[in-house]
């Protein structure tokens, strides 16, 4: 996908869709099996490697309080192949319902462009068995890290 903000990031395959939500001009994607959906939560321009490690240690943060099981969570930086720094962040989150969804966001400052993108990914559990369970979850670890350190 290439945003006409000055960013690009990669999709996992041709199952994604461009997708908005009505009346949100950001950047939106879904794929329906397994239920997955991307969303470019913020671009920041004329921002600092300062900045980008700030929003990094907050997205981080907000990370550890969300996670239904913070052992489990998952915490990367480094540098992507358009050489780009990312933070990024997954784990699993309990749901005002009760049920669990699988939640990724990552942080990726562009230096060349001094710009701080965000990205918001969800996969939504829909198996049952614990083969289906583990097969659904590495889809959603995949894709997720696909999207969410991509970004150029």
């Amino acid at each position: 996908y290439q945003s006409p903000d000055g960013f690009a990031l990669t999709l996992p395959s041709t199952q994604w869709e461009y997708a908005p939500a009505q009346g949100d001009s950001r950047p939106a994607f879904v794929c329906r099996r397994p239920h997955m959906q991307a969303i470019v939560q913020s671009v920041s321009r004329q921002q600092t490697e300062a900045d980008f490690k700030q929003f990094a240690a907050e997205a981080r943060d907000k990370m550890g309080e969300l996670t239904h099981d913070r052992s489990a969570a998952k915490f990367l930086e480094g540098v992507n192949t358009a050489g780009n720094s990312y933070s990024y962040c997954a784990g699993v989150e309990r749901a005002a319902d009760g049920k669990t969804v699988f939640v990724a966001h990552s942080v990726v400052w562009c230096p060349s462009r001094k710009m701080v993108v965000s990205v918001l990914f969800e996969g939504i559990p829909r198996m049952l068995s614990n083969a289906g369970k583990a097969a659904e979850t590495s889809a959603f670890n995949a894709a997720a890290e696909k999207i969410c350190m991509s970004v150029e």
